[in-house]
């Protein structure tokens, strides 16, 4: 009798304990987020009395089962539709009521309409399908055979209207949403991303865009967050991860831009970009063996590649590695990509190695060989401009232009020179030219700048002796002269400052490069200080 006891107890514990097992399942269950379509089906009228069953019964357990059971629908339950109708008539239905009975349960598609019977087993359902975000209504007129397998058929086929429609809708969205990021209306763009992202969550563009417009606010932090969405739902997708590497780098978080650009490699490893990216940041950071490193590795994918060349040549000068940063300059001079500064520092380069004879014989010989070729009176203009040979300087761009007469790099290197021989007017005439022929580059308005900044520190020093004089006891005498010409060059100090400024800014809205970015930045802060330095001052200057 214990014995029975015994096996009486165990097997009612096994029991209970099967059973709390089930119900925390089915808790658990309930507790996970559903996502999905959310789908109200608001009921069907009966136009005749034979009808009535197929509205009132059939249908609403058919859509209910099949809409429960496809995974890209949530169903409103029953009773929460009964309970938003309240005494509402299912015949009163119309676009209006149907939209404020969505907000009530939160649905986005909503189906309602009416069945008559054709014949004894065969009925006409008249559907309308509503999608509330969208505000698009479809309607529907389907033949539907009274045994449950030909009914649930017809269900099947008015819920997959309703998931087509609510995929149009977020299509439709997202097109919106585009337009407006493309006519630069960004705070309606944002708005519109946001809405599609409530229609598909799963739209990584949504992100991507919304990293966009955060970037273009200069909010990195929340740029990085949209994109970490967009790779949440696909890991490797490229144009999330070049926002997100830009991004680290925008708030100086180089570790982690390195790591996305590698990252970005491995993905596509024939794209030398993200290395030289890593070298860039590299050289940021003052790893300079390891931004060596990873120059070496683009050269290794794509020995021709000019940016790499650039960049190794560049770091390599930089570092007085002269020679070692020679057949590196003289790849981008050659392949004729040279904006004039890596001319410049390949001639200097010639120059510290002891090697200038070398270089101009070189370039002769090229144009022994080729007349036809234009670089290499590029390459002698640079040359002979580190020995200040002025005018052969000149002869050689003279030449340069004949041949090539649009070039806005001819004229930019003559305005230059003209520039380093104080012969300013011709030098603004020269860098005007060349903002004529390329009014979109930054070069002509940085020698512009060059050229005021420098006409501005030379009135700049004579204000500052001027200012000793009128200063100086002994000269007191004729402090009325040195005052007059202090405030005269103080003045005309402070309207080149400001015009080399104005230069110096339309030269960095020009430029998306970020070195030329930070040396601009330099020019305007230091620019910024004379200006402060030769402003007016009632008390003295008056």
């Amino acid at each position: 009798m214990k014995l029975k006891k015994l096996i009486l107890s165990i097997l009612v514990f096994s029991i209970s304990l099967q059973l709390l097992f089930c119900s925390s399942t089915a808790i658990a269950k309930k507790n996970e987020p559903e996502s999905g379509v959310t789908v109200a089906v608001w009921g069907f009228h009966y136009n005749d009395l034979d009808s009535r069953t197929m509205c009132n019964k059939y249908l609403p357990s058919d859509f209910q089962e099949v809409g429960e059971e496809d995974p890209k629908i949530v169903m409103i339950s029953p009773r929460d539709v009964d309970k938003a109708l309240g005494k509402t008539k299912i015949e009163e239905l119309d676009q209006t009521v149907v939209n404020d009975l969505s907000q009530k349960v939160g649905s986005q598609i909503n189906i309602w309409g009416s069945v008559s019977q054709l014949e004894s087993t065969l009925y006409n359902m008249t559907v309308f399908i509503y999608d509330a975000q969208s505000q698009e209504i479809k309607y529907e007129q389907i033949k539907v055979e009274k045994k449950k397998e030909e009914r649930q058929k017809a269900v099947q086929r008015v819920l997959d209207i309703a998931i087509e429609m609510s995929g149009s809708a977020a299509t439709k969205a997202f097109e919106i949403a585009l337009n407006y990021f493309n006519s630069k209306q960004y705070a309606e763009a944002k708005k519109s991303f946001k809405n599609v992202l409530e229609l598909d969550p799963g739209n990584k563009e949504a992100y991507l865009y919304l990293a966009y417009i955060n970037a273009l606010d200069m909010e990195y932090g929340k740029a990085i967050n949209n994109y970490k969405k967009a790779l949440e739902i696909d890991p490797e997708y490229v144009e999330a991860l070049e926002g997100l590497a830009w991004s680290y780098r925008m708030i100086e978080d180089y570790a982690l831009s390195a790591d996305t650009y590698r990252k970005l490699s491995e993905l596509d490893e024939g794209n030398i970009e993200y290395v030289i990216c890593v070298g860039d940041i590299c050289k940021l950071t003052d790893n300079f063996d390891e931004a060596i490193d990873a120059y070496n590795q683009a050269l290794e994918i794509d020995e021709n590649s000019i940016d790499a060349h650039k960049s190794l040549g560049l770091l390599l000068f930089e570092e007085d590695y002269f020679d070692g940063a020679i057949p590196h300059l003289r790849a981008v001079v050659e392949a004729g990509a040279d904006d004039g500064d890596i001319g410049k520092k390949l001639a200097i380069a010639y120059q510290k190695t002891g090697r200038i004879d070398e270089a101009i014989q070189q370039n002769l010989d090229i144009l022994e060989k080729d007349p036809s070729l234009t670089a290499p009176y590029l390459n002698l203009a640079a040359i002979y401009v580190t020995q200040q040979y002025f005018q052969k300087a000149l002869d050689a761009l003279n030449n340069y232009i004949e041949r090539v007469p649009d070039s806005e790099v001819g004229y930019n290197r003559i305005a230059d020179v003209y520039r380093q021989m104080k012969e300013y007017d011709k030098a603004v005439q020269y860098a005007q030219k060349s903002a004529e022929l390329a009014p979109s580059k930054p070069e002509p308005y940085l020698i512009l700048g060059e050229i005021d900044n420098e006409r501005g520190y030379d009135h700049y020093q004579l204000y500052v002796e001027y200012d000793e004089k009128a200063k100086n006891p002994e000269l007191s005498s004729e402090y009325d002269k040195w005052h007059k010409l202090r405030v005269e060059n103080k003045k005309k100090a402070n309207a080149y400052f400001t015009s080399a400024k104005a230069y110096y800014e339309k030269a960095n809205s020009l430029t998306s490069d970020y070195f030329m970015q930070e040396r601009l930045k330099d020019k305007i802060n230091l620019v910024n200080q004379l200006i402060e330095e030769t402003k007016h001052d009632p008390f003295y200057d008056e």
